[in-house]
């Protein structure tokens, strides 16, 4: 008796074909799961992050106005026409907007926004990735010094941002009216990617 156990033991020692593939194939499943979960709280924490600048550079813009009694005043230049953006780090050149970096702020003079908020911020905002040729990175505008506007287009995942930050524009032309949008682009988080921070009729609008 105890050798026919033995044998058996012995005929059963390894794995057939089938059995290993399907663990690997159990594996691949897991890991890929594993993966994507990864990837997706790494998105999530840069758009969080992003959100963060965003709110740092309205903090500063805040405690200019403070101190000067108007926000920084970006100058508009005609050409190459910078609509009186500032950008807070270099921006793709494919945007056209390679002299965005450099647009000097008004009364009291700056070189550039990065000067005019240094006593106000912490550090230059910078985004987290490298940007694409379609982002704009942290960028800043007030033409009078009464009305601002902080925004950034390096969003990767809209559903991240909360909706009050959402770019109130128009669907398929500036930006999703809401991330539950008609728009398949603005359903999966992947539209236009804008938030925006601006104090438009007196009043802060998120």
């Amino acid at each position: 008796m105890k050798q026919v156990f033995i044998k058996k033991l012995s005929k059963r020692g390894g794995f057939t074909i089938i059995e290993i593939l399907i663990v690997v194939i159990i594996l691949s499943i897991v890991l890929t799961i594993i993966i994507r979960t990864t990837n997706s709280y790494r998105v999530k924490a840069r758009d969080l992050q992003r959100i963060a600048e965003v709110h740092a550079i309205e903090l500063a813009v805040k405690l200019y106005y403070a101190d000067y009694g108007h926000y920084p005043i970006t100058q508009t230049i005609a050409s190459p026409a910078n609509y009186g953006i500032a950008t807070f780090q270099p921006t793709p050149a494919t945007l056209g907007a390679v002299t965005w970096y450099d647009t000097p702020v008004l009364y009291p003079s700056a070189t550039n926004i990065r000067v005019a908020l240094a006593p106000y911020l912490k550090k230059v905002p910078v985004d987290p990735l490298p940007l694409l040729v379609s982002a704009l990175p942290y960028f800043y505008r007030s033409n009078d010094g009464k009305v601002y506007q902080i925004s950034t287009r390096a969003v990767e995942d809209m559903r991240n941002i909360p909706t009050k930050l959402i770019n109130m524009g128009s669907v398929g032309s500036n930006s999703c009216s809401s991330v539950s949008s008609a728009s398949p682009n603005c359903a999966n988080g992947k539209y236009y990617n804008n938030i925006t921070i601006s104090n438009i009729s007196g009043g802060e609008i998120y």
